[in-house]
């Protein structure tokens, strides 16, 4: 699902400005969703229709565990209990900041391939009340090329560990209302990683604890609203790089198919989003590899072009104008799900960027380019996993 922040720490000097051309791809959405988040940009407004799961009986079997139905215009006690809870436990510092993440557009869709055999409507159904914690491992590598300024650099940037606590607040009226709360952060050191990097890194990002995403889908994974609470001690360029990605959450969310599909199963969306300044286009094909009960693997190609030109690249002073040279941007992976829950079981994905830009330096026009090698796993830790890492 969401919620998987893997925005990169500021880096020092010129290089920070590059790495953020170069997050304008935003690898690390997509990826978080190989199955989809990529990632990373195809989610239906708020008008979406309601899931197909809950349109005609008969049709097609579900894959997911049945839901008792609830009336639209019922109180939902659960989101009520969940809200006093969730107060106590897992929100963010007073003062901190919330940003609303609008409903992006609807996608280009097209059901390329049925698959073969038994169809099934696949739709997430978690409970109410459950909570599930994942583990995000992210490996970034980092080349810059600044031209006749100075040799090419390349950066091993530490392996950062992430863990997400993700609460089912509330499932009625077709509508699943997710907390998503990120505990916890760990920078690795060691295997060609610098390790003042991973220490200005592990600093950088222990401001994000607490950080806390409120989410609301529809149950083929379509995000219809949602808030981010953004801790007030966050480092402004941070907390503008979190601020970026919660306009983008949206878009790394699974989004199945409206029709019922079998195994081989294919579709495509493709849609704009922009990050950090640039408009791209994001064409998203995902396969069904299998389909065991709940159990659902998918695999997933990503690939993405710049919609325009136009480069309004984030750090830089006044009256700097960015343009956008070259652009490229794909990968890929696998993700299994179990729909009985929002977080994805496991998965891993590889996204690689490619950014040219060019500037006017005293007079001088000079072009600078960035390369990001993104690698992700993704695993559902054992419900015990929070307790255990807190020492309780």
């Amino acid at each position: 699902m969401s919620g998987l922040a893997c925005s990169e720490p500021p880096a020092d000097g010129g290089g920070a400005k590059q790495a953020q051309a170069g997050e304008a791809a935003s690898p690390e959405g997509e990826a978080a969703s190989p199955a989809g988040d990529a990632k990373a940009g195809e989610a239906e407004g708020a008008e979406a229709k309601a899931p197909a799961g809950d349109a005609k009986a008969g049709e097609a079997k579900v894959a997911g565990p049945a839901e008792e139905p609830k009336p639209d215009d019922a109180p939902s006690e659960e989101l009520k209990a969940g809200e006093g809870e969730e107060a106590k436990a897992g929100e963010a510092p007073e003062g901190s900041i919330t940003t609303t993440i609008e409903p992006a557009a609807r996608p280009d869709y097209e059901l390329l391939e049925a698959g073969e055999g038994d169809k099934v409507e696949l739709r997430f159904a978690p409970k109410a009340g459950q909570v599930e914690r994942m583990q995000l491992t992210m490996v970034m590598e980092v080349s810059l090329d600044f031209g006749a300024m100075m040799p090419p650099q390349t950066q091993k940037a530490p392996p950062i560990t992430m863990v997400n606590r993700g609460e089912t607040v509330d499932v009625q009226g077709g509508k699943i209302t997710e907390r998503v709360v990120f505990e916890s952060f760990d920078v690795a050191e060691g295997d060609g990683a610098n390790a003042a990097m991973a220490t200005a890194m592990r600093e950088a990002m222990s401001a994000l604890e607490n950080f806390e995403q409120r989410m609301v889908y529809d149950a083929r994974g379509v995000v219809l609203e949602g808030e981010l609470k953004i801790p007030a001690k966050t480092d402004p360029q941070l907390a503008q790089s979190l601020d970026n990605l919660g306009n983008t959450l949206q878009q790394v969310m699974v989004r199945f198919p409206e029709e019922a599909v079998g195994k081989g199963a294919k579709w495509r969306e493709v849609t704009t989003l922009e990050s950090n300044g640039l408009k791209l286009e994001q064409t998203s094909e995902h396969s069904v590899v299998a389909i065991d009960g709940n159990r659902v693997t998918l695999s997933t190609s990503v690939s993405q072009k710049p919609a325009s030109k136009d480069f309004e690249a984030p750090g830089m002073p006044p009256g700097v104008e960015v343009e956008l040279v070259e652009f490229e941007s794909s990968g890929g992976g696998e993700m299994v799900f179990d729909t009985g829950y929002m977080f994805p079981e496991s998965g891993s994905s590889k996204m690689d960027t490619s950014v040219k830009v060019a500037t006017e330096v005293q007079g001088q026009k000079q072009e600078f380019a960035t390369n990001i090698k993104l690698t992700l796993t993704i695993e559902r830790l054992p419900e015990d996993a929070g307790a255990k890492a807190k020492g309780e």
